[in-house]
Parts: structure tokens; C-alpha cells; sequence
């Protein structure tokens, strides 16, 4: 059966802003606190797919693991790419543009405990195969709910007071002076 987290539990949480970074911590998702215990010489290894991850969660991460950052020049890496670096990892954190099916999941072996990702959705993981493999599945379901709601309140401001308009007219020169009904 696959496990799934929903959220990162406190005692990880150094500060506010890795709650809202939607990092989901591989440390308390499968893997055991003894085997991330400053006095074990031997981290684990994950494969993180992406250079561009929020720099105060990948730190929180090398605190703990060993990490290998896939496609340094570029921001997405291939299949191909993440084939050959999941080889002996014990977890996996991705992205959405990630597609993590049986393939690499095979490719990873027995060593693989975790797919880890920074998304709400898990579309991107053959979640039947982690299930059959054992293969525990950390995600974010909640990360964009506060984000989204912000926007939405913006939009819905700057629709009320024609702020789009508005701004247009000043780019184009179309205001040209203080008038007590302009753009009501």
C-alpha cells in the first residue's frame, strides 16, 4: 500500500517560509530517523531532478542527504538523464514535469523507498507501480491553496477598479489630467 504525505511535520519546519515552499521532507516519509542520525558516517543518497528547487529547501535537505542535482545547465532533466542517476538511491525528489513510470522506477532497484514531489497532484507517478514496489509517495497537496486565493483577491481588485485599463491609458498617454469620474 502506498503511503502518502500531507503534511511536513513541525519538527522539521526551521522556519515559516519552508512550510510555504512546499518542500515534502524525504526525512519522515519512509526513511528512518537512525539511519539520518548525525552519528551515521553513511547519508543516504537522493536524486533531486532539478537545479531550481527553493535554495533553503535543498540545504535543509543536504543537512541530511546526499544529494545529486540532475541537469545543472538546463531545468528540466530527460528520462534518460534520471534513469542513470536514480541507480542505487533511496529516494527521489521531482517535479511535475517528471515523469516517474515503471521505467525509472525498475531503473532505480531495490534501494528506492521514496518519490518525492513539489506538486499538488502525483498524475506524474505511476502510483500502481510504487504500490507493487513498495515505493512510499510524498507530495504537497496544499501548497498553492493560500497562493491561489491571493491572486484571486488581486485579480478581482484590479477588475473592480479597471486597473488594467488604467494602466493601459497611462502607457498610451490617454490620461493627460486629474478628472473626478475618469475611469469610474
Amino acid at each position: 500500500m502506498v503511503s502518502i504525505l500531507r503534511t511536513i511535520p513541525s519538527s522539521w519546519q526551521t522556519a515559516k517560509s519552508v512550510s510555504r515552499i512546499g518542500l515534502p521532507l524525504l526525512t519522515r516519509v519512509g526513511m528512518a530517523d537512525s539511519a539520518c542520525s548525525p552519528l551515521d558516517e553513511k547519508k543516504l543518497k537522493i536524486l533531486v531532478t532539478r537545479p531550481d528547487y527553493p535554495t533553503n529547501g535543498i540545504e535543509l535537505l543536504e543537512k541530511k542527504f546526499d544529494l545529486e542535482i540532475l541537469s545543472k545547465g538546463k531545468a528540466i532533466a530527460s528520462k534518460e538523464e534520471i534513469i542513470q542517476g536514480i541507480k542505487g538511491k533511496s529516494g527521489i525528489f521531482c517535479c511535475l514535469n517528471d515523469k516517474i513510470d515503471k521505467d525509472i522506477l525498475k531503473a532505480a532497484g531495490p534501494s528506492l523507498r521514496v518519490v518525492s514531489t513539489m506538486s499538488v497532484g502525483v498524475e506524474h507517478i505511476d502510483i500502481d507501480e510504487c504500490r507493487k514496489l513498495s515505493i512510499k509517495i510524498g507530495y504537497t497537496p496544499y501548497v498553492l491553496t493560500e497562493a491561489t486565493a491571493e491572486l484571486t483577491m488581486a485579480l478581482l481588485l484590479a477588475t473592480s477598479r479597471r486597473l488594467f485599463e488604467a494602466h493601459s491609458q497611462l502607457r498610451t498617454g490617454g490620461w493627460t489630467s486629474w478628472a473626478p469620474v475618469w475611469m469610474c
